[in-house]
């Protein structure tokens, strides 16, 4: 019971403005693992937010985007299927937690309000029209904000990847000469 003299807060026999110890001093809330990291577009104005995947939504993303193995016995040849699109639309799904971008209209540019997980929503038409480049740099800065993505990745979509890249450097290496020579 509070008297006319108690402040709420105060341990019994306590004064006002005298200090107490905190017990749970130094201790770090485990339970909280929610952090907002922002992506932004070249215009610098235009920004998407994301959170690094907590282990409920890790298990999630894993489980949309596991994959069987099938074992031919005669052969002993064993085949995975692989579906980038849409283990990286999965992986933004998961991950992207609102934005702030606008559209042009005939009434000028208008801000489009953030929705998804639903069909039609703003963030899949918008992930269905975006420039690929776009998209793969924002999908790059959510695998950096999850370390555990790379250490989960095997050494074919190394391979993969560094493919990708090469195919990439003779596409930039044949515009360069073109861009020379004219």
């Amino acid at each position: 019971m509070l008297t006319d003299t108690a402040v709420p807060g105060m341990l019994p026999g306590q004064e006002p403005n005298q200090e107490v110890a905190d017990d749970f001093e130094g201790f770090v809330d485990y339970f909280a693992f929610d952090e907002d990291l922002l992506f932004r577009f070249p215009d610098g104005k235009q920004w998407i937010s994301f959170k690094p995947l907590t282990e409920g939504g890790r298990a999630r993303y894993e489980a949309k985007t596991s994959r069987d193995i099938k074992f031919n016995r005669r052969t002993d040849d064993a085949a995975i299927s692989m579906d980038a699109a849409s283990d990286r639309h999965a992986l933004l799904i998961a991950s992207v937690t609102g934005w702030n971008l606008v559209r042009k209209t005939p009434k000028g540019f208008q801000p489009v309000p953030f929705s998804k997980d639903s069909p039609g929503a703003n963030f899949e038409q918008w992930l269905d029209k975006a420039n690929p480049k776009i998209v793969n740099d924002l999908v790059d800065a959510i695998r950096l904000a999850n370390p555990w993505m790379r250490d989960e990745m095997t050494v074919a979509m190394i391979d993969e990847e560094i493919t990708r890249l090469q195919k990439m450097r003779e596409e930039a290496v044949e515009r360069e000469a073109v861009k020379k020579s004219s």
